[in-house]
């Protein structure tokens, strides 16, 4: 996992795993065990071994953390794994017999929820624009800040240091991405799939905001590809609608659909299918209902703004007519 879970807050700390098997194997065939990796002290933790198998439809496994009798009992008597920072987490099955069939998993579950009260909210009002000036409550609103673009990714104790060290500066606004396309970990693993365990984390990170007083400016695509970026949204519109990614540009510029030039990245700014998939995401971000405080995402006082992009470019349209014809479109999309 990427950022690591953090158990911490929440209101349990069981790990959680369902098995079902086609055909149904006998009810001592299979032996089933759990296990967790703690990146604190870089180890793997496992909870003792259950029969699983027989007529019973799905077979449940569960690990509790907090519970030392649960754990493998090679481990120390009272032994149990920090809660901070879970990377990994295992299933592993022993077949007793000879067994040919389906092994099927699902509702695997890390811990509960985060506990609501640990987040008290200390943000009134929705930042606002009065002609060229920030307005809030009705007042004008001036403020200083700070990139930390990373927070996404990062454990919580990372997050909480950082947000605790703005608050310590006198800072309001904190400025983090809200994407990331193409990898399991990120926000949008596959086109038009969301990663919930990602969007739970950022939940985790506004709830935390506004427990501090501070507001958060969050990117929603990135120029480059190190996160996915346009080019994996130009990736997808090529696997999927090739016929709309031409072989030149209107200004007779070469695109690249293999080594994946300027021309190939800067198609993501008219490309059709590209430009609806920006918004189904906008679309889920901004109405997506936040799991700790349950507020909607663009309702949310804790957010100051919602930046369409980050660090754009356009090589391929000098006058810079086709960025900013996109910026003109999904701004008002944004706003709508």
């Amino acid at each position: 996992y990427a950022p690591p879970i953090y158990l911490t807050n929440k209101d349990n700390h069981t790990i959680r795993a369902e098995i079902k098997f086609d055909p149904q194997p006998g009810p001592f065939d299979f032996a089933g065990t759990l296990w967790v990796y703690d990146k604190q002290n870089e180890r793997w933790y496992q909870n003792d071994y259950k029969s699983i198998g027989g007529g019973v439809g799905w077979n449940v496994l569960t690990f509790n953390l907090d519970d030392n009798t649960a754990y493998d009992p090679d481990l120390p008597l009272g032994q149990t794994m920090p809660l901070g920072q879970i990377v990994r987490v295992g299933i592993q099955l022993y077949a007793n017999v000879n067994y040919t069939g389906k092994a099927y998993f699902d509702n695997i579950t890390i811990g509960g929820k985060e506990i609501t009260a640990n987040y008290p909210q200390n943000n009134v009002g929705i930042a606002g624009r009065s002609g060229t000036n920030f307005t809030l409550n009705g007042n004008p609103f001036y403020f200083a800040g700070a990139n930390a673009e990373y927070l996404f990714e990062k454990s919580v104790p990372i997050e909480e240091g950082v947000l605790d060290s703005a608050k310590n500066m006198n800072l309001s606004v904190v400025r983090t991405w809200a994407f990331g396309e193409g990898e399991d970990a990120f926000f949008q693993p596959q086109r038009g799939k969301f990663n919930q365990s990602a969007f739970e984390h950022l939940d985790r990170l506004i709830a935390y905001a506004g427990k501090k007083g501070l507001r958060l400016v969050l990117p929603l695509v990135d120029n480059w590809g190190h996160y996915g970026g346009m080019f994996k949204y130009m990736d997808w519109a090529l696997a999927e609608h090739p016929e709309s990614v031409p072989d030149y540009d209107d200004k007779g510029n070469f695109i690249d659909k293999v080594n994946k030039n300027d021309a190939y990245h800067d198609q993501f700014y008219v490309n059709p299918y590209c430009k609806q998939w920006y918004k189904d995401y906008v679309t889920y971000l901004l109405n997506r209902t936040n799991s700790i405080t349950g507020v909607r995402y663009k309702d949310d006082p804790n957010i100051f703004s919602w930046e369409v992009f980050n660090e754009p470019r356009c090589k391929s349209d000098v006058s810079g007519k086709r960025i900013h014809d996109w910026i003109v479109e999904m701004s008002a999309f944004v706003k709508s």
